[in-house]
């Protein structure tokens, strides 16, 4: 036989082989899983199974059919056996009863009268796989917040017909208080504030939840980074002492922002074609090692017009979550009027220096020049008036940012709403002027006293799209609402800390409503680049308007903020439309600002 026949051999020896199994394997097999049609003699529970199921998959079902049963309160559930047919499977299933708790009885080292609830909580409840470890859970949980921080605690059941009695043994283990903390890094609180802050309080008894807490609360504070989460030591004898790991945070904080923007008032050639605005914050956050905080803010938003917002708060007060906090706002509006606000609120937290606050406040409203010449002529009172208004109100902040001074993720909710009464003040200059005869003024027209209410509501989302880019989504909602609201109660919107793309305070509305979408790129801890988009519906429904006036005004551009040293540079561009106008680069606004943190 030649080489070549050879190969030629092996060669069809091969593929014969291989054709044979071909054949093999498209043959029927009491070795290959089949599909075969699945009955369960009883099944209470009406749980839905599969029609066909494959015989490899079977058991691994019915073991997880079982356990469905199992947690439902069928302890005593099996499978008693498994009948195969030519195409059919049967599963003789038996359920047994359904078991609930019977009686709880509590022994422990100690007393067991804290425990008695267990026994009104979980009685008559269903027993099922889960009943022994919500029952432990729940007076391990009690103990490692009241001091006992190595508890054990062991359940023995006793099926008693379709009942099932506990036995529970608790042993609490030593018993530990808080000891005096010890803070590693900088000194930034006083221990006092910090043991009314994080509940982590000398002497109390030992409390797992508190000390879980403890580092979400401290990283709240906007003057402080936790470097890492506050360990525990325990100590023979019964003390636990906590260890803080702070480091100060630059906080403090002192703007200066310069914004050029067309001059809306002047007209012609008469007065200049820029205003320059601006604005200056001073904001001190931790006073006297006490997060006690004092801001002082003033800003010049248009031709003779100027604002100074000042509060201080005062958190933590007498070492429980509350505090108390004081606002004084004065506002000259060009040669019109002059408003004083003033406010005393009193705030609860909930966590850290998240929390309500319940407030009172009262605004008053001078005239500073009257057109008595256009009262006489509308004979009615003008669009600007005295008013005095005090009111009640709620207000609520949460801010749950992953930092809160350049996020990358997070919420953050401020929202309030206030009600109270309104009186219009009889102005000396409007009520010498006598209309008809006999002669009356004007206030005895009007009704002098009215409700008011008034609503605010912002929602920031900052979603993470790559790990140095977020998408920020922003709504503003906020009314005034009353039967006769004058233009010296109206909401100031626009500018960099509003609408963007329009002058400070240029748009004037009862009703505003506002979008605001932005795409920022973090490239350091403090810095980041965005673009934007935000518009907004208003509407100025107030006294003096022949119609109600309202628009829809949007605006886009860029902006930056760059960390340079203990400053960050704001730089922003935007361009808005409002009234049907067009877009026009002549129009854009330009803010620069600077911050200086300390």
């Amino acid at each position: 036989m030649t080489c070549n026949t050879f190969v030629v051999s092996i060669m069809v020896v091969r593929l014969l082989f291989i054709a044979l199994l071909i054949v093999f394997i498209s043959q029927p097999s009491n070795m290959k899983a089949q599909s075969h049609l699945l009955v369960i003699t009883e099944n209470p529970l009406d749980i839905k199974y599969p029609q066909k199921i494959d015989s490899v998959v079977l058991m691994d079902y019915l073991s997880r059919f079982k356990n469905r049963y199992m947690a439902a309160g069928y302890p005593t559930c099996n499978i008693d056996s498994v009948v195969w047919k030519s195409n059919k499977v049967q599963v003789y299933f038996y359920p047994g009863s359904k078991y609930r708790i019977g009686n709880i009885t509590i022994s422990s080292d100690s007393s067991s009268r804290p425990f008695n609830y267990l026994q009104s909580r979980y009685k008559e409840n269903v027993f099922d796989t889960l009943s022994n470890y919500n029952i432990a859970e729940d007076a391990l949980v009690y103990l490692e917040n009241n001091g006992f921080p190595f508890a054990s605690v062991n359940i023995k059941n006793i099926p008693v017909n379709t009942s099932v009695n506990m036995d529970v043994y608790i042993k609490p283990g030593p018993y530990f208080m808080f000891d005096t903390m010890h803070i590693d890094g900088d000194n930034v609180l006083k221990k006092r504030f910090l043991e009314s802050y994080t509940g982590i309080r000398s002497g109390e008894p030992y409390s797992e939840i508190k000390l879980r807490k403890a580092n979400e609360k401290l990283n709240q504070l906007p003057f402080l980074i936790s470097e890492r989460p506050p360990q525990i030591v325990f100590i023979s004898g019964g003390k636990a002492k906590p260890y803080y790991y702070l480091k100060k945070k630059k906080s403090d904080q002192v703007n200066g922002i310069v914004g050029l923007a067309p001059n809306s008032t002047s007209s012609g050639n008469s007065g200049p074609n820029f205003v320059l605005t601006g604005e200056f914050v001073l904001r001190l956050n931790n006073l006297f090692k006490s997060a006690k905080m004092l801001s002082i803010n003033w800003r010049s938003f248009r031709a003779r017009s100027q604002e100074l917002k000042t509060a201080f708060n005062y958190p933590y007060l007498f070492g429980k979550p509350v505090g108390v906090d004081l606002a004084l706002d004065f506002i000259k509006f060009d040669t019109l009027y002059s408003t004083l606000q003033r406010q005393i609120g009193l705030q609860y937290y909930t966590s850290g220096i998240n929390g309500f606050k319940f407030f009172f406040q009262s605004i008053q409203t001078n005239l500073i020049t009257v057109d008595t010449n256009l009262i006489r002529s509308s004979k009615q009172l003008p669009a600007i008036n005295a008013i005095d208004l005090r009111q009640y109100g709620i207000s609520g902040v949460f801010n749950l940012l992953d930092y809160k001074f350049n996020p990358l993720k997070g919420w953050n909710i401020d929202f309030s709403f206030t009600a109270g009464i309104k009186s219009i003040v009889r102005d000396n200059v409007i009520s010498e002027l006598r209309f008809g005869n006999p002669a009356y003024n004007l206030y005895d027209s009007v009704q002098l006293k009215t409700n008011q209410f008034q609503y605010h509501f912002r929602l920031d989302k900052f979603i993470p799209i790559t790990g140095k880019s977020t998408l920020r989504i922003g709504t503003y909602l906020s009314q005034i609402s009353g039967p006769r609201i004058y233009f010296n109660e109206l909401m100031r919107e626009g500018g960099i800390n509003s609408l963007k793309g329009f002058n400070e305070q240029s748009i004037f509305a009862s009703n505003f409503n506002m979008l605001e979408l932005e795409l920022r790129y973090l490239f350091s801890a403090n810095s980041h680049f965005k673009l934007f988009w935000n518009g907004a519906y208003y509407e100025d429904k107030s006294y003096g308007h022949s119609k109600d006036i309202y628009d829809w005004p949007w605006g886009f551009g860029a902006g930056a903020n760059i960390e340079t040293g203990s400053y960050i540079l704001s730089l922003m561009y935007a361009l808005g439309k409002e009234k049907g106008n067009s877009f026009d680069l002549r129009t854009g606004k330009v803010h620069f600002g600077i911050s200086n943190y300390f």
